[in-house]
């Protein structure tokens, strides 16, 4: 492994299998041979000298806080160490399963010096070992190397052990390398070290492929085997590796400038341990960690007396001249030292006794212990200062967010620079910051020296001309707060340990100063709180806040507070009801008790929320609703505790009221909306049966003279189902699927028709009285609505008479002048014909009378009623232009009277003359669709009765096919609108397509508007509503035919 170019390192090496490290004498290296009888001897000298000494370290002295030694007191469980199990020699796993190496020797003399014992738990994995010290499972790692990356989640202490990095190649390669000779080569790294990074970031330069490997082992066969070109490990594994492995042809081929300098690593989230440590390494002496270093590892060169060799002897040269030097100054020393040692003494009594006196008067001073803080910190920093002889004391804290430190507090002599303590950026000092979270204070003789302070020299040290530091930190929980700081001006002073000592009570006393003032401020802000939560319950509106006491049992109540509100809510003062609760609870409703009472019983059983809701009436008798919610807290003697809140909740009772109501409303309509669905699906199919039948009637009657037996009969017949048609519009009209069709009515004929029906239905204890007037004007309506007004006002009449009564129907012509519209403003003034009826019922008084149209009022039982009959009444009134009154007084009985607008003679025409009209016909072809055959059957008969030629067609399919063979002979398509299939919509639309000027009259049994709307929007000519007449037909058939 050696070249003429490169020095050869050696490594010496313990015996592995065993952990105790007695194999140092006993170690061979090619160094040494020449010169092994020498060495023998002088150990042989030696041993004799320190054997008969104790170790240099065991009577070191650490000075630990008292927290670090409580921590490490408390907390033997969180002193974990993980080591590596693959690390020979600087920290492995011995045969018997115990931790072994140079970072095991250091630990050992570390649990001696704090008197602890760590721990050790093996690890071969180092990612593992590095997650695990990030989260604080492994609390310290023996040898570790710092780097930015780790010191995110560990302390580490100063370095103990430094071995370079080295590159090793296989033999067969000649010359010292470096990294940049091995540019798009591989080289090995053991994944995680730290080695990793340095040779990422040089490959950026020297432009080699980095190969992670899992281990050093794994590395070293790889090169061996030249699966990679090299491989970077620090020299003192890899050699003890080589050499174990037995690999021959590798070599250390150069050096990397980077080196394996080890440091105890401690968890971030143990920093009180990681003080102890620091201090305990730092106390271990230099020689003995030479020792250790060259226990394990050695780092010679092969010619001449080994370094070791010579050092030794030098040793022994310089034991000797310094032994014959000392003998004979040892009295002349000793005698002093007893001089200073007494001096020392007296002016240690001196200030211990101006230490004490200081604690104590600022203990006794109120001032201090109670007052206000600036003042408190005030003279505290002056008696400090002047207790200790220091030109400058303050009292600096850290903000809230831990990113700047303040000066609260400044005692300074010389007058230019006492304000000079302006705020510290925390970002800047980190390292002091750090020192004291870790050790609790900073004693720095030579502050602008010392690594801690080094921060603040420029900052702040230097410009005020403070040499040395005696800073002592306050924390709390682990976490620093603030920090009393004694500085010295001028030259540099050495603290002595009384000094530090006062420092340390100075700072406890300002921490409780500090508590005591947050105390009080806790104090002042939980008042200012209890006041504005009082005012808050005070004035909280429509309610109050309660504090009651109830037995166990619920037996007795007994209010411990109550806000202003429960004046206001129950009109009787806080303080009465504080004294006698039975004012408060005797004015709820007396059916309401007990199931609030039970609720309560239950709820302290439980230890459960309270809630309830309950009725009360107040002073003024007007009943309310309060809403009740509390929790429970148990006192001794298991009386319970309930804090709650009181709120009024009438209006939201109400209102829930009002929606169950309105929900009751809304559920009737739906069923009434059922209903209608129901009633348009029987209206339509009652239709089509009805003009089956009619048309075939008509058909009859066609030729037969008035006097013939079957004439009158038939007629009969027809009369019958006009009235039929009429009763199905009406449910038409209920279900919203019929539109209204005005014609000139005489309202006399209607009365007397609805009269027929009213004489067969009403009760005979209840009589009917009609008077109409002669000559009455007609009236542009609908027959079957004014029939439904004068059906539901007679049924209304009929309840109000469970006993019997009268029933009047009367009829009249009026002129409405200005003065009755002035009067009732929804009139209009003008020629109307007046419907009155009236009865003789139980009345209505004022209340009710101002509900009647309302949709679903109703004063009926349950199931007797809508809630909808004088609503539609009303509607349709409205929609004619019209205008009702109604008169009604308990006892009295009600007069309903509806104002009709007159209509002109030239308005419209009669349904009685359209029947006195004779049919028209035509010689056109005229195309029938409709999936019932009786109606196409019917229809086709009646039109070829009229002169026209007639098609027919069971579905719109087969029309279609029917208008694509015959379409230019066909005049007319007469079209049911419901049909299976495709559908009168559709087929309109298919018709359309073939010949755009097609003319199609809509047939359907409904008559809703959205249907004729839509079959004219679609491009129909006309619509018809079954059943229709056999005049009807023929005027809709002849006037499309004859249409532009």
């Amino acid at each position: 492994m050696k070249s003429a170019s490169s020095p050869s390192y050696c490594i010496q090496k313990s015996d592995l299998r065993d952990g105790s490290g007695a194999s140092f004498l006993g170690a061979t290296t090619q160094s040494v041979r020449p010169n092994g009888l020498l060495l023998a001897a002088l150990v042989t000298i030696l041993l004799g000298l320190v054997l008969a000494c104790p170790p240099s370290w065991a009577g070191a002295r650490i000075e630990l806080t008292n927290e670090e030694q409580a921590w490490l007191a408390a907390n033997p469980d969180k002193l974990t160490l993980y080591f590596n199990t693959e690390f020979p020699p600087i920290e492995f796993i011995s045969e018997s399963g115990s931790f072994i190496g140079m970072g095991a020797d250091v630990i050992s003399r570390i649990e001696d010096l704090l008197d602890v014992s760590f721990l050790k738990v093996p690890s071969d994995d180092w990612n593992a070992h590095l997650a695990a010290l990030k989260s604080g499972a492994c609390a310290v790692a023996p040898t570790i190397v710092k780097t930015e990356e780790r010191e995110k989640f560990a302390f580490f202490t100063q370095p103990y052990a430094t071995v370079p990095v080295v590159i090793i190649t296989p033999e067969e390669t000649s010359g010292e390398l470096k990294l940049n000779d091995f540019k798009g080569k591989r080289i090995g790294v053991v994944s995680g070290y730290a080695t990793e990074k340095f040779l990422r970031d040089q490959a950026l330069v020297g432009h080699f492929e980095v190969v992670p490997v899992a281990n050093v082992p794994q590395g070293l066969q790889m090169v061996s085997f030249g699966r990679i070109d090299a491989f970077a490990e620090n020299l003192a594994v890899a050699a003890h590796f080589i050499d174990q492995m037995g690999i021959p042809n590798l070599r250390v081929a150069g050096t990397t400038n980077f080196s394996f300098a080890w440091s105890i690593g401690v968890s971030r989230e143990y920093p009180l341990l990681y003080g102890a440590m620091a201090k305990a390494l730092a106390a271990i002496p230099e020689k003995d960690l030479t020792d250790i270093r060259r226990k394990w590892i050695v780092l010679a060169t092969h010619s001449g007396i080994a370094p070791e060799t010579l050092r030794l002897i030098k040793a022994v040269a310089l034991f000797a001249l310094l032994l014959s030097l000392g003998l004979g100054v040892i009295s002349f020393f000793l005698k002093r030292s007893l001089n200073q040692k007494v001096q020392g003494i007296r002016r240690s009594e001196i200030r211990a006794n101006a230490q004490r006196s200081a604690i104590v008067e600022l203990a006794l001073d109120k001032g201090v212990v109670e007052g206000d803080l600036d003042l408190a910190l005030s003279r505290v920093t002056k008696t400090v200062a002047e207790t200790v002889g220091v030109a400058r004391t303050g009292i600096w804290v850290l903000s809230e967010g831990e990113s700047m430190l303040n000066c609260l507090s400044l005692r300074a002599h010389d007058a230019e620079k006492k304000d000079a303590a302006a705020p510290l950026d925390a970002k800047s000092i980190p390292l002091y910051l750090e020192a004291l979270r870790a050790e609790g204070r900073i004693f720095a003789p030579d502050a602008l020296n010392d690594p801690r302070t080094s921060e603040l020299v420029d900052l702040y040290l230097a410009p005020l001309g403070i040499a040395s530091m005696l800073d002592t930190g306050i924390l709390i929980e682990g976490r620093l707060v603030s920090v009393v700081s004694l500085e010295h001006v001028g030259r540099l002073r050495h603290w002595e340990p009384d000094e530090e000592a006062f420092a340390r009570t100075a700072a406890a006393m300002v921490g409780q100063i500090m508590a005591n003032a947050r105390r009080r401020e806790a104090e002042k802000a939980l008042l200012e709180r209890n006041r504005q939560l009082q005012i808050l319950s005070d004035n909280l509106p429509n309610g109050y806040v309660y504090q009651a006491v109830v037995d166990p049992d619920g037996g007795s109540h007994e209010f411990l507070y109550l806000s202003a509100g429960v004046e206001r809510m129950h009109g009787i003062s806080a303080e009465a009801v504080l004294a006698d609760s039975n004012l408060l609870y005797g004015q709820l409703f007396a059916e309401d008790l007990p199931l609030l009472l039970e609720r309560e019983k239950q709820a302290c059983q439980n230890l459960s929320l309270f809630r309830a809701e309950a009725r009360f009436r107040d002073p003024s008798g007007t009943v309310r609703w309060m809403s009740l919610s509390s929790s429970p807290r148990v006192l001794a003697g298991g009386r319970i505790v309930w804090d709650g809140i009181s709120l009024d909740v009438t209006e939201r009772k109400q209102a829930e009221e009002e929606r169950e109501k309105l929900q009751g409303q809304l559920l009737q309509a739906q069923k009434m909306e059922s209903m209608g669905i129901l009633a348009g699906g029987i209206a339509h199919d009652f239709n089509n049966l009805l003009h089956a039948m009619g048309g075939n009637i008509e058909l009859l009657l066609q030729g037969r003279a008035p006097d013939h037996p079957e004439t009158s009969r038939l007629n009969a017949v027809v009369r019958s189902m006009d009235r039929a048609r009429r009763l199905v519009q009406q449910l038409l009209f209920f279900s919203r699927k019929a539109e209204s069709r005005r014609i000139s009515v005489d309202l006399n004929r209607e009365a007397q028709e609805t009269a027929r029906i009213l004489e067969r239905t009403i009760p005979k204890m209840v009589a009917l009285e009609i008077r109409l007037q002669p000559d009455l004007w007609k009236i542009s309506s609908d027959p079957v609505q004014i029939e439904q007004i004068l059906l539901n006002l007679a049924g209304n009449a009929v309840d109000a008479m469970p006993d019997g009564g009268t029933i009047s129907i009367e009829t009249g012509n009026v002129i409405l002048d200005e003065g009755f519209v002035l009067a009732h403003p929804e009139a209009s003034a003008g020629r109307h014909v007046l419907l009155t009826l009236s009865d003789t019922g139980f009345g209505m008084d004022a209340d009710t009378l101002s509900h009647i149209y309302d949709p679903f009022f109703t004063t009926k039982e349950v199931g007797k009623g809508t809630g909808l009959g004088l609503a539609s009444v009303y509607g349709i009134v409205k929609s004619h232009g019209g205008h009702i009154q109604c008169d009604s007084e308990p006892g009295r009985g009600t007069t309903f009277r509806i104002y009709w607008p007159a209509a002109d003679e030239t308005d419209a025409v009669s349904d009685r003359s359209l029947e006195e009209a004779s049919p028209g016909g035509g010689d056109e072809t005229i195309l029938v669709v409709d999936d019932e055959p009786e109606i196409r059957e019917l229809t086709a008969e009646t039109l070829e009765a009229l002169g026209y030629t007639v098609l027919v067609a069971a579905s719109g399919e087969e029309a279609l096919e029917i208008f694509r063979r015959q379409g230019n002979g066909i005049g007319l398509v007469l079209l049911d609108l419901n049909m299976p299939g495709l559908g009168g919509q559709k087929c309109l639309a298919a018709l359309r397509e073939i010949d755009p000027g097609v003319r199609v009259v809509i047939a359907s049994g409904y008559a809703a508007t959205d249907h004729r709307s839509q079959a004219l929007a679609s491009g129909a000519w006309g619509f018809i509503a079954k059943p229709y007449r056999m005049r009807e037909l023929a005027d809709v058939v002849r006037s499309s035919l004859d249409g532009g």
